[in-house]
């Protein structure tokens, strides 16, 4: 794999930050209750990785 620029990052950074507002923009209020819900699963996902990684 070649080596990322830092130039890369920010051009791939900034496409996300696009995607992730446009997203917000048109899921939110087309999907609002689908987008918690997903927020929901994620979140819930996220705070089992972390309670397994603390008993561990």
């Amino acid at each position: 794999m070649a080596e990322k620029t830092d130039r890369d990052l920010l051009v791939e950074l900034s496409t996300d930050v696009k995607w992730i507002k446009l997203l917000l923009t048109g899921h939110m209020a087309h999907h609002k209750k689908l987008f918690f819900a997903g927020l929901g699963i994620v979140g819930s996902f996220v705070l089992a990785m972390v309670l397994m990684a603390l008993r561990s």
